[in-house]
């Protein structure tokens, strides 16, 4: 696994903060608070961080843009070596008012539709909802696009942003309001292994170019 130097990562950072900060328009949000995520994030900056460490430490103030289109994403290496690694959520999720719920009965796992996911490894359904949020871009102050695409890529999200431990201890409410505890070994699933880019897209829309006139 490659490491990057300090003064490395630190060159890249400001690339970062100045394609934000500078040619970003930040429209939908508060400029202050974007430099606030910067000044902390770089902060956190060490010899030796890896591709990943350094996305997770810089990915909150590229979504703290408050730009639906404007995101971060990994490496074509790095997702052609998780090809090995990774182990996915396999349960389809989708959220509905704050709420995890099973999209369709998964029998194998032993969970149904409905069912509702209170926590999974002792992190609870908000604050999964809340790191899911903090790092994944929507418009502004609204999280309606952030919690679309963490239902629609779910597996993608989670194993992204909140957990990578391939196995997951599942805290479920049933419709008959009875709880269970269920543990759930993770699989590969080819169509999580991805970058944000690719999945927040909009379907069938080209990248276009932008420029700006005048003062």
């Amino acid at each position: 696994m490659k490491r990057y130097s300090k003064e490395e990562l630190q060159q890249d950072f400001k690339l970062l903060k100045r394609c934000i900060c500078e040619e970003n328009p930040l429209a939908f949000t508060d400029r202050n608070k974007v430099l606030a995520e910067f000044e902390q994030a770089e902060a956190g900056i060490r010899d030796g961080m890896t591709e990943e460490e350094f996305y997770y430490l810089v990915n909150p103030c590229v979504t703290a843009a408050g730009c639906g289109h404007t995101n971060l994403a990994v490496s074509t290496a790095l997702i052609e070596a998780r090809k090995e690694t990774a182990l996915y959520f396999p349960v389809e999720v989708i959220i509905d008012s704050g709420k995890l719920q099973v999209r369709q009965d998964s029998p194998e796992y032993g969970l149904y539709e409905g069912d509702r996911i209170l926590g999974i490894n002792g992190r609870g359904a908000e604050d999964i909802l809340s790191c899911l949020e903090r790092n994944i871009s929507h418009d502004g102050s609204n999280p309606a696009l952030a919690w679309y695409l963490a239902g629609k890529h779910f597996g993608y999200e989670y194993y992204e942003f909140a957990d990578k431990s391939g196995v997951f201890r599942t805290e479920v409410l049933r419709g008959d309001n009875t709880r269970d505890i269920i543990t759930i070994e993770g699989k590969y699933i080819p169509r999580h292994n991805t970058a944000a880019w690719q999945l927040h897209a909009p379907e069938n829309i080209a990248p276009y170019e932008c420029g700006r006139e005048g003062k």
